[in-house]
């Protein structure tokens, strides 16, 4: 047997990072906790007797068995990369599960005696920075070359 979720996940993240490279580079790690509500279940039979498929009952959700709610840890590592206003971003997160997907005080066949669901996800991320200036908060050599100018002439202007 195999069971499916459809799952909604909110999680809280304490993000530290590590810029680099004039910041356009970005290490960070994330550490936080998660909450989750699974809806639809869906079970399918993979077994097979004398080469045919065991077809399967549609599967019925019950409150009295199945536990909608999830919660636990997570932990994750990545990085960014600044292209002007566009940024790419790449991270691993893996969620521990403190709660079950089965409730266990219920004693059915096949019912394991714990249930939780550990996940390990690679998320891919392409972002366009909505504003008027890029993520670049230092200045470039040239642009801090033209700010001391403007500078020294505005100290020429007051004397």
């Amino acid at each position: 047997m195999k069971r499916t979720y459809n799952t909604i996940n909110v999680p809280i993240l304490w993000h530290i990072h590590y810029n680099m490279f004039n910041d356009r580079f970005r290490v960070f790690l994330n550490a936080g906790i998660w909450a989750s509500y699974n809806f639809l279940p869906g079970m399918k039979n993979d077994e097979y007797i004398d080469g045919d498929q065991v077809a399967s009952d549609p599967y019925k959700p019950s409150l009295v068995r199945d536990n909608p709610f999830g919660y636990g840890l997570l932990g994750g590592i990545g990085f960014n990369v600044m292209f002007g206003k566009w940024e790419l971003m790449l991270e691993g997160r893996y969620y521990f599960a403190y709660g079950d997907v089965l409730r266990n005080e219920n004693k059915y066949p096949g019912n394991p005696r714990r249930s939780p669901v550990d996940n390990l996800s690679v998320n891919l991320g392409f972002f366009y920075l909505i504003g008027d200036q890029p993520h670049n908060p230092l200045p470039t050599k040239r642009q801090l070359r033209k700010m001391a100018e403007q500078e020294a002439e505005r100290v020429m202007n007051l004397q």
